[in-house]
């Protein structure tokens, strides 16, 4: 197993991009069956400009067919999709220097850890913005009192978007899956 993550294009003087130490990547094919992650059957396509930003990113390139927009914040616009051996990918990019990130992971590994994504560009005016998201499958059931404690909000039922940076520790138990508790490994340097 291994980590995979791609940065992409964009304007930026600077850039950087980081995943949790603790979380393992799978490269495996996918398994059959339906992914955990309502939200890449529920329509709202991603129009995409630039194919080719895409093609590097995942194992073998994401499938721009698959691409769901998620949500959007006042820093960068959060995809979903799948990589052509199937893994789920969280897209992150930053609106302001165009840059490009994922994170992708197994599915069966997702179903354990979720996809962790964290992304940070420098703009023109010198200013440093990041980026810190988490795709959960669709069976964590959130606990909003931790998530406001912790600076995460769930934008959508399976993307928390926030900063962690502040949190003394490198997880979170954000809630429930199947009645056991779900830790989220945070990407934010501890």
């Amino acid at each position: 197993m291994r980590k995979r993550f791609w940065i992409a294009g964009g304007a930026a003087a600077g850039a950087a991009l980081s995943i949790g130490a603790s979380v393992l990547i799978a490269t495996s094919a996918a398994s059959a069956g339906v992914l955990p992650l309502s939200v890449l059957y529920a329509g709202s396509a991603a129009s995409v400009a630039d194919e080719s930003v895409y093609a590097e990113m995942g194992d073998g390139g994401i499938d721009v067919s698959s691409l769901v927009e998620v949500a959007s914040d006042d820093v960068g616009d959060h995809l979903v999709g799948l990589d052509a051996a199937g893994n789920v990918c969280l897209i992150t990019t930053i609106r302001a220097t165009g840059l490009t990130a994922s994170s992708c992971t197994d599915p069966e590994v997702f179903k354990e850890t979720g996809v962790p994504l964290s992304i940070g560009s420098r703009l023109d005016s010198g200013e440093f913005v990041t980026s810190e998201s988490y795709l959960l499958p669709d069976a964590v059931v959130l606990e909003n009192s931790v998530l406001v404690d912790a600076g995460l909000t769930a934008v959508t039922p399976n993307l928390l978007i926030g900063d962690t940076s502040g949190l003394p520790s490198e997880s979170l138990n954000v809630g429930t899956q199947d009645g056991e508790p779900f830790e989220l490994l945070l990407v934010s340097d501890k």
